[in-house]
């Protein structure tokens, strides 16, 4: 399973909740999971307590809800509740860094020492505070932005999609910004990547263009296989043997042994050994090849 990084700063009473899966897959007594939804619902009501008293009003959500069923996954969960803002915390930072040198009289490496920053970053401050002034200390703040449609979002999508299962993708961002009850502004990039994530590339794809056909999507090649047990321990002998061998050279050398021959596919070996971290010690043919050429023509002689 492939994951998504991405970054955004807290704001102040910002809530971020870690889980594991056994919240949302707690059972009650029908067989029923605690689901998202209900996770989502309970934090919409709760978000303005601390953070022990929310994960407090969770846990009784859930106890009510399995009805002291046995539960068969471990249920862990983690709140942090933002203090202050991201803003606020640089702005004292970068004021106390100016104030040891200018009030405390530090030099500025040593000042830079004691807050963990290079002496550049005075520098840098210490010129917007001369040219702006305390407003030069404080940061543009930027617009908040998160990679993900939210769940009452992407229901929404998937709403429309099912009842007209040929809408294409700017008409769903525009049906939704212009809902006459509940309208949303969403960002077509956003609802193309949910869309490929649930196999509805076809929806996500643009339309073409007037006198131009579409064009035709190729097929993809089938995932490469697992290696037997056997072939596996074949692949790492030969490597422990000889651990330069490139992985063409691997198949190539087990294919052909006279003893006990494999029919080895090279996609499989790459996938095992970038299973093991293989790829940081076994190189292909090509790199191989071209790091010898760049060492030949780096040779100089010397007298």
């Amino acid at each position: 399973m492939l994951f998504r990084s991405q970054k955004i700063k807290l704001e102040k009473d910002d809530v971020l909740l870690i889980y594991t899966d056994g919240i949302t897959e707690a059972m009650n007594v029908k067989k029923e999971q605690f689901g998202e939804k209900r996770l989502i619902q309970v934090i919409k009501e709760n978000y303005q307590l601390t953070p022990a008293e929310l994960v407090q009003k969770l846990n009784e959500s859930i106890a009510q809800f399995t009805s002291g069923a046995e539960q068969n996954d471990d249920i862990t969960v983690v709140a942090i509740k933002e203090k202050m803002k991201a803003e606020t915390v640089q702005f004292k930072m970068r004021k106390k860094l100016l104030d040891l040198v200018e009030k405390k009289g530090l030099s500025v490496s040593k000042a830079c020492r004691q807050m963990h920053v290079s002496p550049g970053v005075y520098y840098k401050y210490k010129k917007l505070f001369d040219e702006q002034g305390i407003n030069g200390l404080k940061s543009v703040k930027a617009k908040r932005s998160i990679g993900e449609l939210s769940n009452d979002q992407k229901d929404a999508v998937m709403r429309l999609v099912e009842e007209n299962p040929e809408i294409t993708l700017p008409k769903i961002v525009e049906a939704l910004k212009n809902h006459p009850e509940n309208p949303m502004e969403l960002e077509t990039k956003f609802v193309r990547e949910f869309l490929k994530r649930k196999g509805l590339g076809g929806v996500a794809a643009p339309p073409a263009k007037p006198g131009k056909p579409a064009k035709s999507s190729r097929p993809r090649k089938p995932a490469a296989a697992d290696l037997t047990e056997d072939a596996k321990d074949a692949v790492l002998k030969a490597l422990g043997e000889k651990a330069d061998l490139t992985p063409e050279e691997i198949v190539e050398m087990l294919n052909k042994n006279p003893e006990s021959p494999l029919a080895l596919d090279i996609r499989s070996v790459r996938k095992f050994l970038r299973s093991r971290g293989g790829d940081l010690l076994v190189k292909s043919a090509a790199e191989a090849s071209a790091e010898g050429q760049i060492a030949d023509s780096n040779e100089v002689d010397t007298p």
